[in-house]
């Protein structure tokens, strides 16, 4: 029986006073240790050190096994605290040290580290951060496909793109544009799909995701700053919010900061683009790339076939009121 060594002293008086007559108990604590072998690579490390299948199939979790750790008799226990993969191998205490030389040195070459008892609080926290992780980027995921949707109905509902009446249709029930919602959902799979087991990719794409999102406020902080040089920029009315005479000095930092920031991203940098093998020089140009196509390709869509084609759709039009008779007295 193994158990947590935080209160052996109180565990072993119960269990002696409870313990039938014909059950022997004896505390070997000072005779026994155990090495954590705990974290992604835990099987990588101790496979090869011993005969015995380590794999998930043969060696489950929560299951124990006699075996042996190089040379070292161990009984190997399948559970980890850490919330990672694991094993603890217990040993007597005469062999312990044999046993941790031989996993140290297994462990350098996949970056083993010593880490003592107190480890397990931020080992776990990191878990839970990592769940934080997962619940947020799955909201933000939810938040963007949204707006991508309104984005790609409001632009159809305006006759900007090809296919307008389609992807501005909403469904008669639920009153949702199903086409936009289709689309992008399968954009967005098709991108998650070319980003498995490819790292370079990854970064190229969450790069050009956030140089876009800059790209569109400074599509906003632009043209304002535009109208209020020209000083054709018309304030809030009475009552509303307004920078008033701080407002062309923070839409000047505002440019200043999404330029400067679009900028730094884009930039190809090695050590963020294509910073490991295999070298390609499109990923490492890749959000110059990207972005150069989109405006060069928007651009010349909307210059040669668009741009007189934009307005509101038939079928989306505001219908104003009907106005009612108007009744003049008769002339006496």
């Amino acid at each position: 029986m193994a158990e947590v060594g935080a209160n052996p002293c109180a565990d072993l008086d119960r269990l002696l006073r409870h313990a039938p007559a014909d059950v022997h108990i004896r505390d070997i604590t000072s005779a026994t240790c155990c090495v954590g072998v705990w974290g992604p690579l835990a099987r990588d490390l101790v496979q090869p050190l011993t005969l015995d299948d380590f794999s998930h199939e043969a060696f489950g979790c929560f299951r124990a096994k006699e075996t042996y750790i190089g040379h070292v008799p161990v009984t190997a226990m399948r559970l980890s605290y850490v919330g990672e993969l694991g094993w603890e191998p217990y040993t007597t205490a005469g062999l312990g040290l044999r046993l941790w030389d031989m996993l140290w040195e297994a462990g350098r070459e996949l970056g083993v580290i010593a880490a003592g008892r107190s480890a397990f609080n931020s080992l776990r926290a990191g878990k839970a951060m990592l769940w934080c992780v997962l619940i947020a980027v799955t909201v933000c995921a939810l938040a963007v496909h949204t707006a991508a949707i309104r984005l790609a109905f409001a632009m159809g509902r305006d006759n900007n793109l090809p296919a307008s009446s389609k992807l501005a249709k909403c469904h008669p029930k639920f009153q949702t544009p199903v086409l936009p919602t289709v689309i992008i959902g399968i954009l967005a799979l098709a991108i998650l799909v070319v980003n498995i087991r490819q790292p370079q990719i990854f970064t190229v794409v969450t790069s050009i995701g956030i140089i876009m999102i800059y790209l569109a406020y400074l599509g906003v902080t632009v043209p304002l700053l535009v109208a209020r040089l020209r000083g054709t920029w018309q304030p809030a009315g009475e009552g509303r919010f307004s920078l008033g005479r701080w407002g062309l000095p923070v839409n000047i930092l505002a440019f200043l900061w999404g330029g400067a920031m679009t900028l730094n991203l884009i930039w190809p940098r090695a050590a963020v683009y294509n910073a490991a093998a295999p070298y390609h020089w499109y990923l490492r140009w890749g959000a110059v790339l990207f972005v150069a196509v989109i405006a060069g390709g928007g651009f010349a869509y909307y210059w040669f076939v668009q741009r007189h084609r934009t307005g509101v759709l038939a079928e989306h039009r505001s219908q104003a009121p009907d106005t009612p008779p108007v009744v003049t007295p008769a002339a006496e």
